[in-house]
């Protein structure tokens, strides 16, 4: 119990984006929730949850998987397309 505490409290926990590397999208579904991570090299980059509404809890477990796949889709675009660059510049 006690490396589980150091592993998820010391930092680096997550690591930062590497652009010229490919990305990964892991997805695990519960029955009121899903939970996304991106990853690099099996390192996580980002983590999203979120609550499904009450009618999305009686779908299947195939669009469910597939809705948490779309939903990071759409979450993480900018680094999926590579453009996180362009975007921070527009900001600026």
């Amino acid at each position: 119990m006690q490396q589980l505490k150091n592993a998820i409290t010391t930092a680096p926990v997550l690591i930062m984006p590497d652009f010229s590397q490919p990305f990964c999208i892991e997805s695990d579904i519960a029955s009121k929730g899903l939970g996304v991570v991106l990853t690099q090299n099996k390192k996580p980059i980002a983590i999203f949850s979120k609550a499904l509404a009450e009618s999305s809890m009686t779908k299947s477990i195939y669009e469910k998987e597939f809705m948490a796949l779309v939903l990071a889709i759409q979450h993480w675009r900018s680094y999926l397309l590579g453009d996180f660059q362009s975007i921070l510049t527009r900001r600026v």
